[in-house]
């Protein structure tokens, strides 16, 4: 009786030191996703990701604010932020988090954070296309800067794997269908891709764009400590889970949407998802 009363304190003990791990990480976490920006983000996920359809996609204003409620109640930002909790918690590094917090109570840091807070704006889609002077207006040392800077964040990678995310989920929500590896879902899929209103990066143009305008308040120095920050090694564990996570929150955004177009046994198809193939 002693032994097994000793065994479960034991077991209580180790558990209970494991709950605390997890909820100090849980702090950490969370104060580290407010802090660089991703959270805010977050938050505007399914108005951008609702605005990255025409015009004319829906019926009238009244049927693109039914889905968009619809979207936000079903795949909340707090849902979102679980699933990058989540990520992060599956690849933590105690060494590499508090390296990333440090940078992100840096003055660079903070201020990089709340410039990234907006990086997701709707508005952003009518400045990339008509802020391309934007970037031809810099002057080469500063568009140094800013390609070291989408290159240690791998852009072009993160992109398109975020882009194929929405697409499955815009289509797995529609269709009701899973089947992502046969020839009528990737047939689908380009029709979709091919259908949003997501801006083509030719030779990295947009990134350069985007960043331009994004980081327009960091001055050269700041751009340069976000820079080193992006190529070091925590800063590139930290884009790796980052990801992770926003690639599961864009999926279930995405089904979300594509479960709102969906046309039920009563209503009129809706043009947000096109016929396809």
């Amino acid at each position: 009786m002693v032994l097994f009363i000793l065994a479960a304190a034991w077991v209580f003990c180790r558990v209970s030191v494991s709950v605390a791990q997890d909820d100090t990480r849980d702090v950490s976490i969370d104060s580290v996703i407010k802090a660089s920006g991703i959270s805010a983000q977050l938050d505007v996920l399914a108005e951008t990701m609702v605005a990255l359809f025409p015009a004319d996609a829906f019926r009238d204003s009244r049927t693109r604010k039914e889905v968009l409620d619809y979207v936000k109640k079903t795949a909340t930002p707090d849902s979102s932020v679980a699933a990058l909790r989540a990520a992060i918690h599956k690849k933590y590094d105690q060494d590499k988090m508090e390296k990333v917090t440090d940078f992100f109570q840096s003055k660079v840091g903070r201020k990089a954070g709340r410039i990234q807070g907006a990086a997701l704006a709707p508005s952003l889609l009518n400045s990339l296309r008509e802020g391309r002077k934007e970037a031809a207006s810099q002057h080469e040392s500063r568009l140094e800067l800013l390609r070291r800077i989408i290159h240690g964040q791998k852009v072009s990678e993160a992109n398109a794997r975020l882009r194929e995310s929405a697409v499955r989920g815009l289509l797995e929500g529609a269709t009701g269908e899973e089947d992502r590896h046969g020839r009528k879902a990737r047939s689908r899929m380009k029709s979709l891709e091919a259908y949003l209103q997501l801006p083509e990066d030719r030779g990295g143009e947009t990134s350069m764009v985007a960043f331009s305008i994004t980081f327009r308040t960091l001055d050269d120095k700041e751009l340069q400590e976000l820079a080193t920050f992006q190529e070091s090694e925590h800063g590139s564990w930290f884009r790796t889970v980052v990801l992770d996570g926003l690639d599961e929150a864009v999926y279930q955004v995405a089904r979300a949407l594509g479960e709102a177009v969906k046309p039920g046994p009563n209503t009129a198809p809706q043009k947000a998802v096109p016929e396809m193939p």
